[in-house]
């Protein structure tokens, strides 16, 4: 039997009021935790001393320099190999590797990833797919720090551990990690999990937190560079980086622009449907640098190769 539209509408405000109390609490929390992070640290270092502080300052320094060798060793060759313009992916990737390294938040940086990947020469249909199972699967950056941290706890409790639990405690990490949730110290969790599963000592997860802020900034951009470099090469693995089918998408995507940015124009105007073709075709020479690179040989896209995208919305001059 179908519900009636009373019992619609009250399920609803269950729900939205259920909604609104958790996120209240979870606002709660949030706001108690720097005062929880900062006692658990002042007992470690009151029990311990102050030289623990050192060791953090190592294991920050020890993080930031993993997740650059792991960038230039790993990330860059992956560039050359499939013939992504380095230079030119670095600058498409600046904005959304600020806003999550800014952030801590690789979800807050997920609009502009899109955006700008799209711009690069990535299609729609590419983007939309490898992204956002990256964020749950192409996390780097958070299993080399959970590899670091889990050392790090072990050395803090003194305990020698032998290459078969490293490379067992490594093997977790991979699978564990995936899914994380792509919200600041997410990864904590998993961290807990694994500490207490291989009897490592849970006092130092309450080390890390104190400076885990600074840690998950680092992890986090690497994470969204990461995606997008998968992106990139997925597309041209496709074969459909900067290929036909982007210049199409290009194309609509900017004559939709023109379009937005005279939104309060006549659109009945016969003027401004000429203007609007002008500059469509403007746009379109702006493509005629544009190199297919997944090409055999190498080939520039000639303005008048592209099909022009003809306005629709306009009536005709009576």
């Amino acid at each position: 039997m179908l519900a009636d539209k009373t019992s619609k509408a009250f399920m609803l405000r269950i729900n939205s009021s259920l909604s609104q109390v958790m996120f209240k609490f979870v606002f709660l929390v949030m706001r108690y935790a720097p005062i929880g992070i900062g006692a658990a640290l002042a007992n470690t270092v009151g029990t311990n001393g102050i030289s623990v502080l050192s060791n953090l300052g190592k294991l920050i320094g020890s993080l930031y320099a993993s997740l650059v060798i792991f960038a230039i060793v790993i990330l860059l060759p992956i560039m050359l190999l499939a013939r992504i313009p380095v230079w030119g992916f670095l600058k498409a990737v600046g904005q959304p590797w600020l806003i999550a390294f800014s952030s801590a938040s690789s979800e807050s940086a997920l609009p502009k990833a899109f955006e700008k990947m799209r711009e690069f020469g990535c299609p729609n249909a590419i983007t939309g797919f490898v992204i956002p199972v990256g964020y749950s699967f192409n996390l780097d950056g958070t299993t080399l720090y959970l590899a670091l941290a889990s050392i790090f706890a072990a050395q803090a409790a003194g305990m020698n551990l032998p290459v078969a639990t490293q490379l067992s405690i490594m093997g977790t990490l991979m699978l564990s990690s995936k899914g994380v949730a792509a919200i600041p110290r997410a990864s904590l969790i998993v961290l807990t999990a694994t500490i207490e599963q291989y009897g490592l000592p849970m006092s130092a997860v309450t080390l890390i937190i104190g400076v885990d802020a600074i840690m998950d900034m680092a992890r986090t951009s690497l994470n969204v560079f990461g995606n997008c470099l998968g992106c990139c090469v997925m597309a041209r693995i496709e074969g459909s980086f900067r290929g036909e089918e982007w210049r199409e998408e290009e194309l609509a995507r900017r004559h939709a622009l023109i379009l937005e940015q005279r939104g309060n124009e006549d659109n009945g105007d016969y003027q401004s449907d000429v203007e609007d073709h002008q500059d469509h075709q403007d746009h379109s020479e702006n493509l005629k640098d544009v190199v297919i690179h997944h090409n055999e040989k190498a080939v520039s896209v000639a303005s008048e190769d592209i099909k022009e995208y003809e306005p629709q919305h306009h009536m005709e001059r009576r």
